[in-house]
C-alpha cells in the first residue's frame, strides 16, 4: 500500500536501498566465491503488484544489480513466482539471464512455449512444473506428463532448466521428486 500512497517517499527509499544493494553485491563479487546472482521474490509477482509498480520500483533496481553483476561476468536469475507473465518484458529490460520459476496455470499464468518462442533466444528459463497441483497433489504420472511437456515447450535450442513452479512443498511425495528427476534425465536429454 505504501508503494501506492506514498509513492515518491518509497521512490527515496528505493533509491538509497538500491545504492546499499549494489554496493553490497559488488563487495560480495568482489571478494566472495559466487557463481550467479538472484533477485526477485514474492513481491514483484503479478499476482501482489501490477506492472506500473513492477516497472517504477523494481527495473531500475534490477538494471542497477544486473549492470555490477555482469561487470564479475557473473549471470543473474530473476524469481518471481505467480501470474509474472505480464511482467516478464519488463524484467527482460533490466538484462537479467535467466527467468525462474514461470509457473503454469491454475496458480500462474505462463505458457512456457510461448515465452521459450519470445524470449528463450536471448533468457535461459527454468521452472514451470506446477509446486502445489502436480508435485504436491498429483501422481506420478502426471509429474512425467508435465516434464515431458516443459521438455517439448522449451528444451529445443537450449537455455531451458527443469525447475518447478516456484518451490516443493515439504510434503511433497518422495515419489514424485524421484519421478522428476527421472523423467528429467529421460526426457531432457538432446539427440
Amino acid at each position: 500500500m505504501d508503494l501506492m500512497l506514498y509513492a515518491d517517499q518509497m521512490l527515496d527509499l528505493f533509491k538509497e536501498y538500491q545504492r546499499y544493494a549494489v554496493a553490497l553485491t559488488e563487495h560480495v563479487l568482489k571478494d566472495g566465491v559466487v557463481d550467479s546472482v538472484g533477485l526477485g521474490g514474492s513481491s514483484t509477482s503479478m499476482s501482489v503488484i501490477s506492472p506500473d509498480l513492477h516497472r517504477a520500483f523494481s527495473l531500475p533496481f534490477g538494471k542497477a544489480i544486473c549492470d555490477v553483476t555482469h561487470r564479475f561476468d557473473k549471470p543473474v536469475l530473476y524469481h518471481m513466482c505467480g501470474k509474472s507473465r505480464q511482467a516478464l518484458p519488463i524484467t527482460a529490460e533490466m538484462g537479467v539471464d535467466c527467468f525462474d520459476a514461470l509457473e503454469c496455470p491454475p496458480t500462474g499464468n505462463v505458457d512456457l512455449a510461448e515465452v521459450k518462442s519470445t524470449f528463450g533466444k536471448k533468457i535461459a528459463l527454468r521452472g514451470n512444473v506446477n509446486s502445489s497441483h502436480v508435485m504436491l497433489n498429483g501422481t506420478v504420472e502426471a509429474v512425467k506428463q508435465a516434464v515431458i511437456k516443459c521438455m517439448n515447450d522449451a528444451k529445443q535450442g537450449g537455455g531451458y532448466i527443469l525447475g518447478v513452479g516456484d518451490q516443493t512443498p515439504a510434503n511433497t511425495p518422495d515419489e514424485n521428486i524421484f519421478a522428476m528427476v527421472e523423467s528429467g534425465r529421460r526426457h531432457g536429454r538432446y539427440d
